[in-house]
């Protein structure tokens, strides 16, 4: 699932569609995490976890000010007004 993973989740360094992807992300890392990762010690946990938690985040916070999510929310408020 990684390689549809990174595939669908392409637009998200750009910052378009950030949450979107981020759910995408979550999902392949539960997965991982589920089913690769299981009984193996912490230590080789650590970087899907991080990942995991890398998307949660951005599934919360959405993209940063600079990233196209952005600027298009800009541009839709400047319509509305």
């Amino acid at each position: 699932m990684s390689t549809e993973a990174r595939y669908l989740s392409e637009p998200g360094p750009m910052g378009l569609f950030t949450r979107l992807t981020s759910i995408v992300v979550i999902i392949n890392f539960i997965a991982a995490l589920a089913m690769v990762h299981v009984g193996l010690p912490f230590n080789a946990n650590i970087a899907p976890m991080a990942m995991l938690v890398g998307g949660i985040f951005f599934l919360i916070y959405g993209a940063p000010a600079y990233s196209l999510d952005a600027r298009l929310a800009r541009r839709a408020e400047a319509r509305r007004a």
